[in-house]
């Protein structure tokens, strides 16, 4: 995935990039917004809890995370297109 995200940075303009992650409070989801953060990249994270997990709470990238909640199985599509970026 790693390898994948890197190609894909190269091939746009970092600072025009703004990505939301759902279920970015998960464990995939929280390595996802980690490794675009830590490129450069502006995120939202959408999730039921809407906030960064334990693990990554005090880390200065999940302080550049805009972390909203949202409940994506139940909720209106009104409401999830009102979490993306």
């Amino acid at each position: 995935m790693r390898l994948y995200l890197q190609l894909f940075l190269f091939a746009y303009p970092v600072a025009a990039l703004k990505v939301t992650v759902l279920g970015g409070s998960g464990f995939v989801g929280s390595r996802c917004c980690k490794a675009l953060v830590e490129n450069g990249v502006s995120v939202t994270s959408v999730s039921t809890s809407g906030a960064a997990p334990d693990w990554c709470a005090g880390q200065e990238w999940a302080q550049s995370v805009e972390w909203r909640t949202n409940e994506l199985t139940r909720g209106s599509r009104e409401s999830v297109a009102e979490a993306e970026c």
